[in-house]
C-alpha cells in the first residue's frame, strides 16, 4: 500500500520530529508566565501542537515498518483518525471554557485552527482507515494528505502560539520597565 510513498514519509516524519523538539523550546519561553494562565493555557494550545506532531511521526514511522500488514497501519491510522478527531473537538470544548472562566478570549481563528480544522481532518484520516479496507491507493492519497494537512496546522499553530508568546513577554518587560523607571522616579 505505500509502495512508492517512502520518500514523503521520510520528509515529514523527521520534521515533525524536529518540530516536536522545538516545542521544548516554546515550553521554556513560557517559564516566566503565570502558572494557573499557563497551565490551562498549554492543555489549550502547546498540548495539541505537540500531538499533531506525534501522530504524523507515528504515521510515516508506521510506514516504514518492515513487514507490518497495511491492515496494521491503516487500523492505527484510523483509530489516530478518531481519536484525534476527538481531542481537537474537546480542544474546542476548553477553547470555549477559557473564554467562559474569562481566562482568555479565543477569537474565531484560535476554535478553527485548534479545534475545528483538526477535527476534520483527523475525521478524513478515520476515513482513510477504514477506506483501506476497499481501495488502498486512495487510502493512501487521502492519509498522505491528511497527514501532511495535520502537520501544517501544528506548523501554523506553533507559530501563533510562539509570536503570542513573544508578544506576551514584550508587554510584560515593557510594563516591568515603565515600573521601575516610574520607581525611580518616585524614590528621588
Amino acid at each position: 500500500m505505500f509502495e512508492g510513498w517512502d520518500n514523503f514519509y521520510i520528509i515529514v516524519g523527521p520534521a515533525a520530529g524536529a518540530l516536536i523538539g522545538l516545542m521544548f523550546v516554546v515550553v521554556t519561553l513560557t517559564a516566566e508566565s503565570e502558572p494557573r494562565g499557563m497551565e490551562r493555557g498549554a492543555t489549550v494550545y502547546i498540548t495539541p501542537i505537540a500531538f499533531h506532531f506525534t501522530v504524523v511521526l507515528v504515521l510515516s514511522a508506521l510506514t516504514a515498518v518492515p513487514a507490518l500488514p497495511s491492515a496494521g497501519v491503516t487500523a492505527v491510522a484510523g483509530a489516530l483518525g478518531l481519536g484525534g478527531a476527538i481531542y481537537a473537538l474537546v480542544t474546542l470544548v476548553r477553547l470555549s471554557q477559557m473564554a467562559r472562566e474569562q481566562i482568555y478570549q479565543p477569537d474565531l481563528s484560535d476554535r478553527f485552527w485548534y479545534g475545528a480544522f483538526p477535527a476534520l481532518v483527523y475525521a478524513g484520516l478515520a476515513v482513510a482507515g477504514v477506506l483501506a479496507f476497499v481501495d488502498t491507493s486512495a487510502a493512501a492519497y487521502l492519509m498522505a494528505a491528511a497527514t501532511m494537512t495535520i502537520l501544517i496546522i501544528g506548523i501554523r499553530n506553533a507559530w501563533d502560539l510562539v509570536t503570542a508568546i513573544v508578544k506576551t513577554l514584550a508587554r510584560k518587560r515593557s510594563e516591568h520597565k515603565a515600573a521601575t523607571i516610574a520607581q525611580r522616579k518616585d524614590a528621588r
